[in-house]
């Protein structure tokens, strides 16, 4: 979202490096999205139609998305073959 606040013709005082243009007044703060499991640590992957998450999209931290997924061994669990799970970067 853009938002313009001051709009006038350039005068005589304004700096004349065209670098210092556009001037930014406000940047939101980053967002970090949280596992939707744990809603503790940072999501990692964003996984889609997932029977076992409470939403879909779901996010999980990796413990997570380990924990629901995998057997003991760490191996995927059949049904975790046919989830549709991409990285997800935070903003």
């Amino acid at each position: 979202m853009v938002t313009v606040q001051d709009v006038r013709l350039r005068h005589a005082d304004d700096p004349q490096d065209a670098e210092a243009y556009p001037h930014t007044a406000f940047l939101r703060a980053p967002r970090v999205r949280r596992c939707s499991v744990c809603l503790k640590r940072p999501a990692e992957q964003v996984v889609y139609n997932d029977d076992l998450a409470p939403s879909t999209p779901a996010f999980f931290c990796p413990e997570c998305f380990a924990l629901l997924h995998c057997d003991e061994s760490g191996a995927p669990l059949p049904e975790a073959a046919t989830l549709q799970a991409f990285p997800y970067f935070q903003e």
